[in-house]
């Protein structure tokens, strides 16, 4: 990821090479008609960084940005967890009462619904240094290379979308009896956002499964 925000960085400042080209054509200009306006600094400061560069590296820096934040908060977890595993001196009793005060206090900070959450955080960083990549692909003129990584691209993307709206449109995350295997955080946070349309959805489903078409009726000789 650092090496994508390395080199799209430089598109973003004018390469010093091109302004002593720029410089060198207008001095070589005066040079050839003396009439002509004396070349000014105005040259090297007529850059603009083009949009798409603009895009791209606000994706991967985005990206990166995620990708560091998780690697944080999972240095935080770990200490967290480390210190709800220590040991405690003292009576059975006082070690039960211990670890379920530390146990209780997890919970009341919500703290295995933000290690829950780093997973998708990672996969919203991945989706856009994809995003990001084929931006910078299809503007290079790379077709071939811009088609591969899109078919690439599209089939993870399909994956992690099937994956998760399966558990939620095609089972009930709380039963047994319905099971998904793909289940995951980002499938939770789904089913909790498709639950209250779920009702809606439901009816109009049944009336379209429970469809059928009526047979042709076959005439006789």
């Amino acid at each position: 990821m650092t090496a994508f925000c390395v080199e799209s960085f430089q598109n973003l400042s004018q390469n010093p090479a091109d302004t002593t080209n720029a410089l060198l054509f207008a001095l070589s200009l005066q040079l050839a008609n003396s009439s002509s306006p004396v070349a000014d600094a105005s040259i090297a400061n007529a850059f603009s960084p083009a949009k798409h560069d603009v895009h791209i590296n606000v994706l991967y820096f985005i990206s990166l940005a995620f990708a560091l934040s998780v690697s944080s908060v999972c240095i935080l977890a770990k200490q967290w967890i480390r210190e709800y595993e220590k040991d405690v001196v003292g009576t059975p009793c006082d070690a039960v009462r211990v670890r379920q005060m530390r146990y209780d206090s997890l919970e009341a900070w919500k703290v295995p619904q933000i290690i829950a959450a780093l997973p998708v955080v990672l996969i919203v960083a991945l989706l856009l240094v994809f995003t990001g990549l084929l931006v910078q692909l299809w503007h290079v003129n790379e077709h071939t290379t811009a088609i591969a990584v899109s078919a690439v691209v599209s089939f993870t993307a399909l994956l992690v979308m099937i994956t998760t709206f399966a558990p939620g449109l095609c089972g009930n995350l709380r039963s047994r009896a319905s099971f998904v295997p793909f289940r995951s955080p980002q499938a939770w946070l789904f089913f909790v956002a498709y639950r209250p349309i779920q009702h809606w959805i439901h009816p109009i489903h049944y009336r379209f499964s429970s469809y059928r078409v009526p047979p042709v009726p076959v005439l006789s000789s």
